[in-house]
């Protein structure tokens, strides 16, 4: 599979990020079972922002996954400062 949709969003306190494919997809709950690695790597970054993570699929149906992270990050720089700095580093899309 070589085709995927990626869809960026956010409101005033919430960045989502969704990725999808129409993939031979998996079953979710077998790869928890066994500890997938890139699974688990996905969730404990999520989880380091206070973030959720959603994982929806299925054996022939595709793959769909979720990250949110709240905004501005808990924890994070209490000017806008910080923030414009991190935005400032990020290449703009042609």
């Amino acid at each position: 599979m070589k085709e995927f949709t990626v869809e960026l969003s956010a409101t005033s306190n919430e960045i989502q990020l969704a990725v999808s494919d129409a993939g031979a997809g998996f079953d979710v709950e077998e790869a928890r079972r066994n500890r997938g690695l890139g699974l688990v790597s996905m969730q404990e970054r999520v989880h380091l922002v206070h973030g959720r993570l959603v994982i929806e699929s299925r054996p022939g149906a595709g793959t769909k996954i979720i990250a949110s992270v709240p905004w501005p990050i808990e924890g994070g720089e209490s000017s806008g400062e910080g923030r414009r700095d991190r935005a400032a580093s990020v290449p703009e899309a042609a």
